[in-house]
Formats: structure tokens, sequence, C-alpha cells
């Protein structure tokens, strides 16, 4: 099972209060050539094979310029959220540092890199 971590202005990210902005995510994305915003999303069922697709303005790729491994950052419900890797805590603080908010774990303690 996959361990996420949240970026969130509130306390706790489950909190609907104060809420990061789409379109302050955008923007945060197309000021940075490391961050890409997709407009769609797609991935291939392994039982099936059946492709299945979805529109999503709030997932972004990030390229580490580093270990070249790439990453997605995807905006849900006022949140930004991403599978937890080592590699992605100093990518995460430094989104929360620009949007003002916090990095957290699934049980709302914050993460540093």
């Amino acid at each position: 099972m996959a361990v996420e971590i949240y970026i969130a202005k509130v306390d706790y990210w489950k909190s609907s209060e104060d809420p990061i902005q789409l379109n302050d995510w955008i923007t945060l994305c197309d000021e940075d050539e490391t961050l890409t915003i997709l407009t769609s999303t797609a991935a291939k069922n392994p039982v099936t094979g059946e492709i299945l697709a979805s529109n999503a303005p709030g997932i972004a790729v990030y390229i580490d310029p580093v270990t070249g491994n790439s990453h997605t950052f995807d905006f849900r419900r006022g949140k930004i959220c991403a599978r937890y890797v080592p590699d992605i805590l100093s990518k995460a603080t430094e989104i929360a540092s620009k949007l003002s908010a916090y990095v957290q774990n699934e049980e709302g303690v914050a993460v540093q890199p």
C-alpha cells in the first residue's frame, strides 16, 4: 500500500478550511520548469487491459533534475498529494513554502526533508 504526503494550508490536511486554490497551483506549476501540468491522465487496467482516462486539471508531473525520476503531484479538493518517496520531500517542501502551506503525512504530522 502506498503512503502519501499532503500539502495543505491547515494543520490537518483532512480539514476543508483554507483550501489551496487550483489557479494558484497552476500558476506555481507554470512558473516552475520542473513541474508540468497535465490536462488528462490515463492508465491501463492490468487485469482487463482496458485504458481508463479522465480529465485531470490539477495533476502535475515533477521531473527531479538530479535523478531524472518523475513523480506526480495531484491537486484534490484544495490539497496537493503525492506518493511518499524520500527524494520528493525537498520539492514538496518548496511547493508548500510557495503556497504558505505545510507538508504532512497521512496522520497530519509535519514532514521535513
